[in-house]
């Protein structure tokens, strides 16, 4: 929390997390790095995650070399307590072929996740 303020329309990389030893499947939201070496080399500071329903779609999404994500901050930081730590509102938008596109979009939407 002290090493991190996010501003409103602040961009970041998703990076997929497969290494993760909680989550095999976490996407992380990165920004370029100013931390100590870890499993997404030295050059990505890990700010976050993206929620556990929509990254086991979006680390199948990302693995195709031509996809890409960001997450794009649309509000103040909150904390709701109930274990899920810091919460930042964030809007997602992603970049690849039409058919990966159209793909992820189903497969959020069935989560739950609004699209545009």
């Amino acid at each position: 929390m002290d090493i991190w303020v996010p501003n409103v329309e602040d961009k970041y990389q998703l990076k997929q997390e497969p290494e993760n030893k909680k989550d095999p499947n976490a996407v992380a939201i990165v920004r370029p790095g100013r931390r100590e070496e870890n499993h997404l080399g030295n050059d990505h500071e890990v700010l976050g995650h993206v929620p556990k329903l929509m990254a086991i779609w979006l680390t199948k999404f990302l693995k195709r070399g031509t996809n890409d994500g960001k997450g794009v901050v649309k509000g103040k930081r909150i904390n709701r307590s109930g274990g899920y730590g810091l919460e930042v509102p964030c809007e997602y938008h992603f970049a690849g072929d039409k058919f990966s596109i159209t793909w992820l979009e189903t497969k959020l939407q069935k989560e739950g996740f609004e699209c545009n």
